[in-house]
């Protein structure tokens, strides 16, 4: 049975980028968080499961997001087995400037933010990570080409116009906040963390929680795939007991099969129903066996209460 192809157009959705930040006491009170969630027109190289391309974020992408809604503060994407999903402070200026997303929060007071604030003012931390979704883009191909959206795709798996740029013209930003691992291309462009799929084991009934499993399984096929390609590109073969190796010069007529010499047709390829339903049935079972799986994490780490 054949797996459905995963898609490979670079997600739009739940998307982190990482930067470098500073930070600075505020009169011995506290501790005041400044860095730069993003910065501008700075190509970053993204080389991940979509393919290879250099991404930029345009001035003013974050601008109508600003105006609708100011993004929550929390610490490593608010996915911290002990604080979760609790925001670690309060953002008190955020705004676009000439070099990017400037981002100004005071840290709350509670004995696990301190933890967090004793190692930003150590250097411990030194990343910032912003979640965002896309809601307009622009491609380009190596010669400065627009790509049209349809042709994304094709042109990431082939690579026939070369490394392309996306630039990011709107986006829609939900957090920004210090995260322990993030990952840099170098100290002052704005680089990928992770694509992360975000799923809420509470929210499986909600048909958008059910597409980012699905998304998620498709990712672990794609590179189960992938991985086993290569594995029998670069591994010889071997030839089972009984059967015979041919050359690339043997071009004689393969013999006959028993059906084929009793002078019956080779049965054709299964109805397409019936294929539909063989892919219908193997989704189903990954949906399941996934659904097991997150409960059972759910269930061996119950949530902190009392935070």
């Amino acid at each position: 049975m054949t797996a459905p192809q995963a898609s490979k157009t670079p997600p739009r959705d739940d998307v982190c980028r990482s930067v470098p930040f500073t930070s600075t006491r505020d009169d011995g009170d506290g501790l005041t968080f400044e860095g730069y969630g993003a910065v501008f027109n700075s190509p970053t190289r993204i080389d991940s499961w979509e393919g290879t391309f250099d991404e930029q974020i345009a001035p003013g992408a974050f601008r109508k997001s600003l105006r609708e809604r100011t993004p929550k503060f929390q610490f490593d994407h608010g996915h911290h087995s002990l604080i979760g999903s609790v925001p670690i402070g309060v953002i008190e200026d955020i705004r676009e400037d000439d070099n990017g997303l400037f981002v100004q929060a005071r840290l709350g007071q509670h004995f696990l933010i301190d933890l967090i604030r004793e190692a930003i003012a150590t250097g411990a931390i030194d990343g910032m990570s912003f979640r965002f979704s896309v809601v307009r883009d622009e491609w380009r191909d190596a010669e400065g080409k627009l790509v049209r959206p349809e042709d994304v795709e094709e042109a990431l798996w082939s690579g026939s116009r070369g490394i392309l740029l996306r630039t990011l013209k709107e986006v829609k930003i939900a957090e920004v906040g210090p995260v322990v691992w993030p990952a840099y291309s170098d100290t002052t462009a704005s680089v990928r963390s992770q694509d992360p799929v975000e799923i809420d084991p509470t929210r499986l009934n909600e048909p958008e929680q059910r597409r980012k499993l699905g998304e998620l399984l498709l990712r672990a096929e794609a590179v189960d795939a992938q991985e086993e390609g290569e594995k029998s590109d670069d591994e010889p073969q071997d030839t089972p007991d009984g059967a015979v190796e041919h050359s690339d010069e043997d071009t004689g007529t393969p013999p006959p099969t028993e059906v084929e010499a009793e002078g019956h047709e080779p049965p054709s390829d299964p109805p397409t129903d019936e294929v539909d339903e063989t892919i219908r049935a193997a989704e189903e079972r990954l949906f399941t066996e996934a659904l097991a799986h997150v409960r059972t994490a759910r269930e061996s780490t119950p949530p902190m209460k009392g935070l």
